[in-house]
């Protein structure tokens, strides 16, 4: 896929709870942005626009919690997403 985030990406492989219309998914994030991040895992078929809801961990007990749309992907293999809040990426750090 063609990169078209304006921000940096910073690379964040960590497992996460996709939730949207269809049910829960567990999924893997690839790299993140203010904006936005590309994951990969067993998704189902999104469209662009629909809505999504991501949890994933950062630190030993801290759990946070993402609301996005799909912007573009393929059923099952990898899915971007843009963030409907600016994602703080101090805490890519806290994950590590």
């Amino acid at each position: 896929m063609r990169d078209l985030r304006q921000q940096k990406r910073y690379p964040f492989v960590k497992p996460l709870l996709l939730k949207s219309g269809s049910g829960a998914f567990k999924a893997s994030t690839v790299d993140i942005s203010q904006n936005g991040a590309r994951m990969s895992g067993t998704f189902p078929e999104l469209r662009e626009g629909d809505a999504v809801q991501l949890l994933f961990q950062i630190g030993a007990k801290e759990f946070h919690t993402v609301e996005a749309v799909a912007v573009r992907g393929q059923s099952g293999q990898e899915l971007c997403v843009r963030f409907d809040r600016l994602f703080d990426t101090d805490l890519i750090g806290l994950a590590a």
